[in-house]
């Protein structure tokens, strides 16, 4: 966490909430952040400490997730360089 990078995370809910928050990136080592990004992937739940809190969302209730910046590593599966037309 040597970086000082502020994350902004915006969470779209499929009951049309909207969810805004940030954080630091929690780790400077991409590759650290890589597998941390596959296994919430693979999780039923997105875990974050909220203002003293654990916050557990199902991922069944989040339509997307945004996240500013990128890291710099990304899935395999993650098409790059894309832009809305």
């Amino acid at each position: 966490m040597s970086d000082n990078v502020e994350v902004r995370m915006k969470i779209k809910f499929s009951n049309g909430k909207e969810e805004n928050y940030t954080f630091p990136r929690q780790s400077s080592d991409e590759y650290q952040v890589a597998k941390y990004l596959k296994e919430a992937m693979e999780d039923k739940f997105l875990a974050i400490e909220l203002e003293n809190k654990l916050q557990l969302i199902p991922f069944h209730n989040i339509v997307s997730i945004e996240v500013t910046p990128p890291p710099v590593k990304l899935p395999a599966n993650c098409l790059k360089g894309v832009k809305l037309a």
